[in-house]
């Protein structure tokens, strides 16, 4: 395919939604592990890590960014730049799970993420089994990051001082707003679901990242209704 082709003379808009579609993440795109650190973090490769040899760096792209260099222009900042962290409960055990998806099925490498997709799609927040490892890749390895995107599946938690369990997600839930005010280069943050005012209210107060509310969830697990 080359730039003169019919394809190319499609307005952008129309090439977006078909790239939209062709990059899609689905439930069983995602690679959990129980332990996330060494997982993620001790095998991440870096951003300029080159593959052993030409070939095996290819065979790890979309099959469409391999047709022609124009293709690969136009896909290369949707495939490498942006990722799916999801945390669910899954198992006999309802173990927490933690997974990253990368549109395209390309290699993860945190250090070239410009957008992060946190889905927590889980009915309680759980915050123990995923907030330290968030903070890791948010502080640390993905430095770069300008845009936030959260998903919160969680149903309401009452946050309550005169009782321990509303005091104790209270501080998990500063928590959470601290690592997100300190993320160093985030300007946008979007917020999806049933969060608490309080958490932009916060925010607004702390950072100049520039917030977008929708009351809405648009991530759904398999079992799980929409809230």
């Amino acid at each position: 395919m080359q730039e003169g082709s019919l394809f190319f003379k499609l307005p952008f808009e129309v090439r977006e939604r078909i790239y939209d579609f062709y990059l899609s993440v689905g439930y069983f795109d995602f690679h959990d592990t129980l332990q996330p650190g060494y997982t993620y973090f001790d095998s991440d490769p870096g951003p300029a890590a080159p593959a052993t040899t030409t070939s095996s760096r290819l065979a790890t792209l979309p099959s469409l960014m391999l047709t022609c260099k124009a293709l690969y222009r136009e896909l290369r900042d949707r495939v490498r730049g942006v990722a799916y962290m999801r945390v669910h409960k899954t198992g006999q055990y309802s173990d927490r799970r933690i997974g990253f998806a990368v549109p395209g099925g390309a290699p993860l490498r945190l250090a070239s993420l410009h957008t992060l997709y946190l889905l927590v799609a889980m009915e309680y927040p759980n915050w123990n089994g995923w907030i330290g490892f968030f903070g890791g890749v948010l502080l640390q390895h993905a430095r770069g990051l300008n845009t936030l995107v959260v998903d919160w599946k969680p149903r309401a938690v009452n946050n309550d001082d005169s009782t321990w369990q509303g005091r104790a997600n209270k501080k998990k839930e500063d928590s959470f707003l601290r690592l997100v005010a300190g993320a160093p280069n985030l300007q946008v943050l979007k917020l999806y679901g049933d969060v608490p005012q309080r958490w932009v209210d916060t925010l607004e107060q702390c950072t100049s990242v520039r917030i977008v509310r929708y009351r809405f969830s648009w991530w759904v697990e398999p079992g799980m209704g929409a809230i």
